[in-house]
């Protein structure tokens, strides 16, 4: 089974991984250059166009945690190829909307699209990647930043040309080439075994509650003809024993996770995914919304998107070497960069030409490409590896949900300020307050270490002492 990684099909379904990353996570990041035609069109505030792309990621946050449930049952190729089909056909239906509340429906059943398929992408990479697994997230999670690149001067084009209706036309038959690469992902070995794993479990349990059911019926027969009101008896007995399996279960899952739960634990692994997802898609949406106040060209401003995601490509494939040759430790390497991409978002904010805004996206999609990668190996050395399955479909969550409060708040800002600078204000402080808080926990454990090997320095010392003495 092992000797089937890193090689042969392997690179094919990496190769499909890349084309479903590009299209899912690359049209999602781009959905920001329709605002201003969204607002003119149904001429609502920015408030309200905010929350097509909050409702959007809401639906991608929420799918990674179905995922996850339902991939003991379901193969990575049929999530993501329903994914596909999902996204693309809420995207072909909502060129009939006629009000802006339509629109969030069929975005947040876009997200939810998505996120199948771009969950299920990325954890297929594990079955056929071994020694190489660094290299082959690294290329498939720059998909997404090949996305911004290709489909933003895209959808803009296509936006002058036919209208956003048209566009997204055109985008919704882009998206249904999800369920063509998707279908790339069979089942190797490894994720068959994964799968299975379970089943005799779960077997097991339904026979054990077919027989209980088949007791109870017999029992229920019997005695229906001795007296029925035994019979109401059993009923009430067999649905508090449900009542009371049914709780159990909830107190042990309530439990396992209660039971690592710390101050560290809640800072990196709950605190902070909330304040990168307020500062990455808060600078990130109203990005061309911004320059485009400034006086920027719509296509111009489009192509932002296109610099952000080239050098998003250049950190992801950069992030395996620097992991690997461990040239900055990874607590102060993360902490680093999310604090660059903090400042950048005060520095964009001033800036008044296209060359300073692009060099803005330049900084801030190298910095978020690193860390975003980055991130997992940061939470899987806080929890181990033993809960960093159930912390990290956590963590995505609310990486994903936290834009749902942010976007329409810095639209209803912009509403009354009519200046988009304050998201960047917004965003920049949550950076920067996330870099502290990862750094201040690398300097924690740096004491802690230091303070276990000083007490085992005095241990040894007394023994030392005691030797002597005798």
């Amino acid at each position: 089974m092992e000797s089937s990684k890193d090689r042969g099909w392997s690179w094919v379904v990496l190769f499909g991984v890349f084309i479903t990353s590009t299209l899912s996570m690359g049209f999602l990041q781009c959905t920001g250059v329709f605002y201003v035609d969204w607002q003119e069109d149904f001429e609502a505030s920015a408030q309200a166009v905010g929350w097509s792309s909050a409702v959007s990621i809401g639906g991608l946050g929420i799918s990674g945690l179905v995922s996850s449930v339902i991939s003991p049952y379901v193969s990575c190729r049929w999530q993501a190829f329903f994914g596909g089909i999902v996204a693309s056909i809420s995207l072909t239906c909502s060129i009939w909307i006629t009000h802006i509340t339509h629109l969030y429906i069929f975005m947040a059943v876009m997200g939810l699209g998505i996120g199948f398929a771009f969950n299920s992408s990325i954890v297929v990479l594990g079955y056929y990647f071994d020694k190489k697994l660094a290299l082959a997230t690294g290329v498939g999670l720059s998909g997404s930043s090949a996305g911004l690149l290709i489909l933003a001067p895209l959808i803009r084009y296509l936006n002058d040309e036919y209208s956003w209706r048209g566009a997204m036309l055109i985008c919704g038959g882009m998206l249904g080439n999800i369920c063509v690469f998707s279908s790339l992902f069979r089942m190797s070995r490894a994720e068959m075994i994964s799968m299975t794993a379970i089943r005799p479990d779960v077997k097991d349990m339904q026979d054990k509650t077919t027989k209980q059911r088949s007791e109870h019926k017999q029992n229920t027969n019997i005695e229906n003809k001795k007296s029925t009101a035994h019979v109401g008896s059993r009923n009430s007995k067999w649905r508090a024993s449900v009542a009371q399996n049914v709780w159990r279960h909830t107190k042990a899952f309530v439990k396992s996770y209660t039971n690592i739960l710390s101050i560290r634990v809640v800072m990196m692994c709950i605190v902070s995914p909330i304040l990168v997802g307020l500062g990455l898609y808060a600078s990130l949406m109203y990005f061309v919304s911004h320059a485009i106040d400034l006086g920027i060209p719509k296509t111009d401003a489009a192509f932002l998107l296109s610099i952000y995601g080239i050098c998003g490509i250049i950190g992801r494939l950069s992030y395996s070497p620097i992991i690997d040759k461990k040239i900055v430790p990874p607590f102060y390497l993360g902490s680093l960069l999310i604090g660059i991409a903090g400042l950048s978002c005060f520095l964009g904010s001033l800036a008044k030409s296209y060359v300073a805004l692009g060099i803005f996206a330049a900084v801030l999609g190298l910095s978020t490409s690193i860390y975003y990668a980055l991130h997992p190996l940061l939470l899987r050395e806080v929890v181990g590896v033993n809960y960093f399955k159930k912390i990290f479909g956590i963590g995505m969550l609310l990486w994903n949900t936290a834009p749902v409060v942010a976007l329409p708040l810095m639209g209803y800002v912009y509403d009354v300020t009519g200046d988009y600078r304050v998201s960047f204000y917004a965003a920049g402080s949550a950076m920067l307050l996330n870099s502290i808080i990862i750094v201040m926990d690398q300097i924690w454990r740096d004491l802690d270490r230091r303070w276990q090997r000083r007490g085992e320095d005095v241990e040894e010392s007394d023994w030392k002492n005691q030797r002597t003495a005798l």
